[in-house]
């Protein structure tokens, strides 16, 4: 009887090592899907953080193209600040020679026409126009007179 026992014994070692056998496997099969699990997502990671670094260079190499076009855009417009002020004095300075060459000019008009009236008054006209500057009567003026 001692060895049906025993036989018996074993048996229920047995069977419990095998419950104990499969619910080890059972365990392992778990894990190594939560492995591989793991290693897709890492591997997905990577992709994703490899990505976010590219578009963190373009965006840093965009930043710095508009910081680059944003200087460029302010020496312009200084540059256009600057022309437009020497403009504004050529514009002054034409300004101020036009109205001296208007000037001149009336000024000469008024000579002109000053000249013509002293040779008039110097050769007078038989009808007797009397001289302003001091030439001397033709003869026949003062008859007329």
């Amino acid at each position: 009887m001692v060895s049906l026992l025993q036989v018996d014994e074993q048996r229920g070692r047995l069977g419990s090592f095998c419950e104990g056998f499969r619910q080890v496997l059972a365990e392992r099969d778990s894990l190594k899907d939560q492995l591989s699990d793991a290693k897709r997502t890492i591997a997905d990671q990577s992709v994703s953080e490899k990505a976010k670094k590219r578009f963190e260079h373009r965006i840093k190499f965009k930043e710095e193209k508009i910081r680059q076009l944003k200087h460029e855009l302010a020496m312009k417009d200084e540059e256009i600040r600057s022309l437009k002020s020497q403009q504004d004095r050529r514009e002054e300075e034409y300004g101020r020679l036009r109205n001296n060459i208007q000037s001149a000019c009336t000024d000469m008009q008024n000579a002109v026409a000053t000249l013509g009236s002293a040779f008039i008054f110097k050769r007078p006209p038989e009808n007797g126009n009397v001289d302003l500057i001091g030439a001397q009567s033709s003869v026949g003026d003062d008859i007329i007179t």
